[in-house]
């Protein structure tokens, strides 16, 4: 598939599922412990720089005894290493988590014995099902008011004609902590000045 890909759609990325990696990476792994587990899922998801993931992967390497699995995955880093997809356009889906939910729906309705004309009728079923709420989802995104908390905001007036419900919402959750940041002064002098940004959490303050 990588290789039809590159020559037929040479403009597009190929990512590996990183569900099927982790199941993969617990296989060879974990005769080597949990923690190496969460070593390697870190080394997917968590480092941003280059250079931070090169060094977990080497110290990841001597915790574990046969390496030949981590050598072949690391050949394939810039299909599933978060660092080395900064320039990659995916909507933040890693995985084939589509087609595994299709999957999963579809053996709620198939049974071993099934006639090819009774495979094709579940089958229409469940795509049918699919098809209704995709219906509804973008409905709701077209008519469906996003909940605005402040109002009054004009940033939050045009975000919400222009975002779907859902987008909206995160959206709204950020604006709302951006909200709580503050400035605070470290440190002034005549030929610096230096001021830390402190998010206030009232309701964690009163925790404490």
């Amino acid at each position: 598939m990588g290789k039809a890909i590159s020559d037929v759609m040479p403009d597009t990325w190929h990512g590996l599922c990183t569900w099927h990696i982790m199941q993969n990476a617990t296989k060879h792994l974990i005769h080597s412990g949990s923690s190496v587990l969460k070593e390697y899922k870190a080394c997917m998801y968590d480092y941003e720089e280059e250079n931070v993931f090169e060094e977990a992967f080497t110290a990841l390497r001597g915790k574990v005894q046969k390496i030949s699995w981590l050598d072949s995955i690391y050949a394939l880093k810039l299909k599933w290493a978060e660092c080395y997809m900064s320039n990659v356009f995916s909507l933040g889906m890693r995985s084939t988590q589509l087609s595994e939910s299709f999957n999963k729906d579809l053996k709620d309705y198939l049974q071993c014995d099934l006639d090819i004309m009774r495979f094709f009728n579940h089958f229409e079923r469940v795509l049918r099902q699919k098809r209704q709420k995709e219906l509804i989802s973008e409905f709701e995104s077209r008519e469906k008011l996003p909940r605005l908390k402040l109002r009054r905001t004009p940033l939050l007036r045009q975000a919400s004609q222009v975002y779907t419900p859902k987008v909206f919402e995160a959206f709204q959750d950020e604006y709302d902590w951006s909200t709580t940041a503050y400035i605070k002064p470290r440190q002034e002098s005549q030929s610096i000045n230096e001021y830390i940004v402190v998010i206030s959490d009232p309701e964690n303050d009163k925790k404490g």
